[in-house]
């Protein structure tokens, strides 16, 4: 049994490897733990790590009082994840460099979190997730299954086929619920702007409530006509893993 921990990048090296062992005829179970503080990996609701990264970040946040948005990509390294620039260091000068311009004192500090994030032990709330996640690979491996990893989804402990799980990387969709909370509690401003057929086609849950667009819009008087909703008998097939 070989259980690989990591992000994105080391459960596509899991599925190489199970591929591997499949052509070589090998009886060796491959199994995923998703540890990462980017969240990225698809269908599972958090990573072991995502809680503890949050929380310090948050102290350094709550230090400097900046928000900063991490943008543009210098390639890939060897695991497939992408190398984003250094956008701290190019945002501080170019404000250094406006204040200057227009002739007005300001203190402009740069604090970059990322080691501070990854060199910090885990939380509790963590702590219990990876014991979890552990238990629940263990089991799946006993039971013979094979390249899968596991999480949670949708509260749920579930095994998942890693193929799947590493089709793409998950990102945050900038008019979910998520992102406009996120927007909400740190105060900043909300720079992507809806279209308005966007706000007449998302209902209010899938739409960022702060947005004046929805001030300015007004929607139709009357709504189009929908075809009325048709249920399906359940099906009695049983799926298989």
């Amino acid at each position: 049994m070989l259980f690989i921990i990591g992000g994105n990048g080391s459960h596509a090296g899991a599925d190489a490897i199970d591929q591997i062992c499949r052509n070589r005829k090998l009886l060796i179970v491959i199994v995923g733990i998703p540890k990462t503080i980017d969240n990225d990996i698809l269908l599972i609701d958090k990573t072991f790590g995502f809680d503890t990264a949050i929380e310090e970040a948050q102290r350094a946040i709550n230090a400097a009082y900046v928000e900063s948005l991490l943008e543009g990509t210098g390639g890939f390294d060897a695991s497939g994840n992408p190398i984003l620039g250094d956008f701290g260091k190019w945002f501080y000068t170019q404000v250094k460099s406006h204040f200057k311009e227009i002739d007005l004192q300001a203190d402009v500090k740069y604090i970059d979190p990322t080691y501070m994030i990854r060199a910090r032990p885990c939380n509790s709330s963590d702590h219990i997730y990876c014991s979890v996640l552990g238990q629940n690979a263990v089991h799946g491996a006993f039971a013979g299954y094979t390249n899968f990893t596991v999480g949670l989804v949708n509260n749920h402990y579930c095994l998942l086929p890693i193929p799947e799980a590493i089709k793409q990387t998950q990102s945050v969709d900038p008019n979910s619920n998520m992102w406009h909370r996120c927007v909400m509690s740190t105060g900043q401003p909300d720079f992507v702007s809806s279209p308005p057929e966007t706000i007449r086609s998302y209902p209010l849950s899938q739409r960022r409530a702060s947005s004046l667009l929805q001030m300015q819009y007004q929607l139709p008087s009357s709504p189009t006509p929908t075809k009325p909703a048709t249920t399906k008998a359940p099906s009695t097939e049983r799926s298989s893993f």
